[in-house]
């Protein structure tokens, strides 16, 4: 006796709604696995530093109480105070201590010291020697390392400042320091043209506050997320006339209208500070 097939299963009542439930969960999966995925965010920029050796600080030794003697001549020694120019920059106060030896990476003072004002901020923060190495020049040159003429503009922003400068010691091409007030910085190459990039973007800044210009306004303007980071500028850009020391994992700028040096210490990313030579 032959049967007739039996007709497929159904669902009926509570099992039907789970199993639509189910069916129409899985091609809502198979879809979203199918989407593409959303925009990535563009990293901030760094620039590529030298890898700074590791070093361990070697505790002091137990100091020996001496006579005291009276001072037969001058024997005043230059200083520098930790400052927050104008507006932002590092609050900790140095440790009077002077030393050009490098703990951990070198047992015997650097060859040559720095110069002028970059001599006594160097030697009144005992962090900066093993920061930023001893000064360098140029590999082939024959001259040991020396102070170097610079061009720069300067601009203070509500949350860091920019510096543009027309070379970087003795290599050519001009580059832009972005300087934030969580003490870290960025340094770009400068791309602006005259002839084919504006030299500002129209902002309507609050009254008081500026649109950075030209090369910092580019740089302003097209480095991802910098404009609502730094702010807009507390002052107009100031062209200075400066000088620059270079070290083997950083760089001095001097800036004399307003008697600040900017400590660059490479990294990634880099840090900076700020001081005043001959403050006290």
């Amino acid at each position: 006796m032959n049967r007739k097939p039996s007709p497929p299963p159904t669902v009926h009542g509570r099992g039907a709604l789970a199993f639509t439930a189910a069916l129409l969960l899985s091609l809502v999966l198979v879809a979203c696995g199918a989407a593409s995925a959303g925009p990535t965010i563009t990293p901030y920029p760094f620039i590529t530093a030298t890898p700074r050796p590791v070093y361990s600080p070697t505790p002091p030794p137990t100091p020996t109480l001496l006579p005291s003697a009276t001072p037969t001549g001058p024997t005043a020694t230059p200083t520098a105070t930790l400052t927050r120019p104008p507006t932002f920059g590092p609050t900790e106060t140095p440790t009077p201590e002077v030393t050009a030896t490098i703990p951990g990476i070198s047992d015997e003072p650097c060859e040559h010291r720095p110069e002028a004002e970059f001599l006594a901020v160097y030697e009144s923060d005992p962090g900066l020697p093993p920061a930023l190495g001893c000064p360098t020049a140029p590999p082939e040159a024959e001259e040991p390392p020396r102070v170097w003429p610079v061009e720069v503009r300067y601009q203070p922003f509500e949350r860091g400042h920019m510096l543009w400068l027309s070379n970087v010691g003795w290599l050519e091409g001009r580059v832009i320091y972005i300087l934030l007030d969580d003490l870290t910085y960025t340094r770009q190459d400068d791309t602006f043209d005259p002839h084919e990039d504006p030299s500002s973007g129209n902002f309507l800044p609050p009254a008081g506050l500026y649109e950075p210009r030209d090369a910092l306004g580019k740089v302003w303007r097209e480095t991802p997320g910098l404009r609502e980071r730094i702010g807009y500028g507390t002052g107009p850009e100031r062209p200075i006339t400066a000088t620059m020391q270079m070290f083997q994992y950083g760089e001095m700028i001097y800036l004399p209208p307003l008697n600040t040096v900017f400590v660059f210490k490479r990294g990634q990313p880099g840090t900076w500070s700020a001081y005043q030579p001959g403050s006290s």
